[in-house]
């Protein structure tokens, strides 16, 4: 993981540390956000400077910019219920095509296409709620 930090740092021109950390989220928060997730596959692209490469287009409804830098949130596999876990990725602008960004040598993945920002904020905490007849305002 120190390796894979130190060469984000060293692409991303900054600390690992300040990566958004990845967010888990149930099958129920997925639905209830709107959360919209796309699966990306591999394609040959070509340049008029650059030799074809297979790569993948993330598109620009998936690239949320952060302190500078452009992200993308990777979807786990969803697990037996569904739950998801959601990893901020350093994108790479260097390569705009059709409404996206070619990142070459990515395999097939799932993104967040909508809503990413959601994954940005900490989820909201649970509220106690005050007894029937509201006995902590009596005096």
């Amino acid at each position: 993981m120190a390796a894979l930090c130190l060469g984000l740092s060293l692409l991303a021109g900054s600390a690992c540390a300040a990566l958004p950390p990845p967010v888990s989220w149930s099958a129920a928060q997925q639905r209830a956000s709107g959360l919209r997730i796309a699966r990306l596959a591999p394609a040959e692209f070509r340049h008029a400077r650059r030799p074809p490469v297979r790569a993948v287009r993330v598109p620009d409804s998936a690239v949320l910019f952060v302190d500078g830098r452009a992200l993308a949130f990777v979807a786990s596999p969803a697990a037996a219920g569904g739950d998801r876990q959601f990893t901020p990725r350093v994108i790479s602008t260097d390569w705009p095509s059709d409404g996206g960004y070619v990142q070459p040598g990515w395999q097939a993945l799932e993104v967040v296409t909508g809503g990413a920002e959601l994954l940005l904020t900490p989820p909201p905490e649970a509220h106690t709620l005050p007894p029937a007849g509201g006995a902590w305002n009596r005096r």
